[in-house]
């Protein structure tokens, strides 16, 4: 299982809009690939599509559930994943690396640096600053 970490300015200001952290993030991990993952709603509409009626308690949850801008690239032995999230302004960055190359820490570090911060491990509290 990969460890997810979280990339937030120093400042504790948003990284920016959208295209702002796509593109720093394309500069650092060229062949970067984003897209918008499916929304609740639209979920609850296949799923009753292909199979009837869902639970009244999953249904009401799924509802609530927004589409994620989510990103991936992938080197000869690495892997990493990207998450930015519903809305904009980026408040945080989700990482989500797989593999131990000196190429992935080398791009994972460049990233940091753009933020000025360090990744930590997302569900871990940051020290205080």
């Amino acid at each position: 299982m990969a460890t997810e970490y979280t990339l937030r300015r120093k400042d504790h200001q948003p990284l920016g809009t959208f295209e702002e952290v796509q593109a720093i993030v394309r500069r650092i991990f060229p062949g970067v690939e984003f897209w918008w993952t499916t929304s609740g709603p639209e979920k609850v509409q296949q799923a009753e599509e292909n199979g009837g009626p869902l639970p009244p308690h999953i249904k009401e949850w799924m509802l609530t559930l927004p589409s994620m801008l989510d990103g991936v690239c992938e080197g000869d032995d690495w892997l990493v994943e990207f998450g930015l999230g519903p809305t904009e302004p980026v408040p945080e960055l989700y990482v989500q690396p797989r593999g131990d190359s000196l190429e992935l820490q080398q791009r994972l570090d460049a990233l940091e640096g753009e933020y000025g911060n360090t990744m930590i491990v997302s569900a871990a509290e940051p020290d205080s600053e």
